[in-house]
């Protein structure tokens, strides 16, 4: 029953768990809280004011893969518009791993190591159920979708495009 009302509170609340990756925490998260230098707290205020997509993926994960490249197609579709895709990657940071994105066409400055605490963080608050997985932020910083099905396809297209014109998803 714990894990239903987290869960159900992080859904209807996306303010929330935005408000405690940046730095903020509310109240069902307020036993655990990063710095400045998390990635959540640097990409949202690096991206704030664009639509904002957050790809986590692994190097040996096999449906990463064709993702990673329809995420390469998706940022040339919405070059010159106010998205942006970022990468997390909870693969090591080493020379495979980095040539691996850049064949891909994705360069080093969009590409994001964890460490294993934030790997871990972003397990028991997310609770992925596999990947690749994505988070989709709208242009105030708050987390307004997140889970295995936001990654490029004609719904996430559809929310960005909601996302351009107003701040919360009408669906």
């Amino acid at each position: 029953m714990h894990e239903y009302r987290v869960t159900r509170t992080k859904m209807i609340n996306p303010e929330n768990i935005s408000s405690f990756l940046i730095g903020n925490p509310k109240d069902f998260l307020d036993n655990v809280s990063f710095d400045d230098e998390n990635f959540f707290a640097k990409t949202n205020s690096q991206n704030y004011g664009k639509v904002h997509i957050i790809n986590i993926s692994a190097i040996w994960c096999g449906p990463c893969k064709p993702v990673l490249e329809q995420f390469v197609a998706l940022m040339k579709e919405y070059e010159g518009k106010d998205v942006c895709v970022s990468f997390l990657c909870i693969t090591p940071d080493n020379n495979a791993t980095r040539n691996m994105y850049r064949e891909k066409g994705i360069d080093d400055a969009s590409v994001y190591f964890t460490s294993d605490d934030e790997y871990k963080f972003l397990a028991s608050t997310f609770s992925p159920m596999g990947l690749p997985y994505g988070i989709l932020v709208n242009r105030k910083g708050i987390i307004v979708d997140y889970g295995v099905h936001v990654r490029p396809n004609e719904l996430l297209r559809e929310k960005i495009n909601t996302l351009l014109v107003q701040d919360k998803l009408i669906k």
